[in-house]
């Protein structure tokens, strides 16, 4: 059985072949974000392989799209697409905890100043349509 380490915590977890980063991460009870249920489809539960990036499945045509070339050529990979191949421990690096929050903010008010805006041009369609 392999492990995997995560960068700037004190405790490895256990992971075997086949095993997927995005359940192995909760199951060591590590934060990760995302909103899709590991799907492929949010992007949010991406993270960063320190060493050991051969150990693990090639990237998928799902993290390309959602991460870009870029991304995928510095490391970042998304938990819930990648697996690891070969019985050999694996580090990553984890966003941090605060990093999640500030992106769900941010989302959230986004969504918040996108929900008024409509509200506000839905009062105004309905008074023009009054005179």
């Amino acid at each position: 059985m392999a492990r995997l380490y995560f960068s700037g915590r004190d405790f490895p977890a256990d992971i075997s072949v086949g095993a997927n980063i995005l359940d192995a991460v909760i199951e060591a009870r590590q934060p990760i974000a995302t909103a899709c249920g590991g799907m492929g489809a949010c992007g949010q539960c991406h993270y960063s392989v320190v060493e050991g990036d051969k150990n693990l499945s090639p990237a998928n045509e799902r993290e390309l799209k959602l991460l870009g070339q870029a991304r995928l050529d510095q490391g970042e990979r998304l938990a819930c697409q990648s697996t690891l191949v070969l019985d050999a421990d694996v580090k990553v690096r984890l966003p941090k905890l605060d990093d999640i929050i500030k992106r769900r903010q941010d989302k959230w008010t986004r969504q918040l100043k996108q929900r008024r805006a409509e509200q506000k041009a839905q009062r105004e369609q309905r008074e023009r349509s009054r005179r």
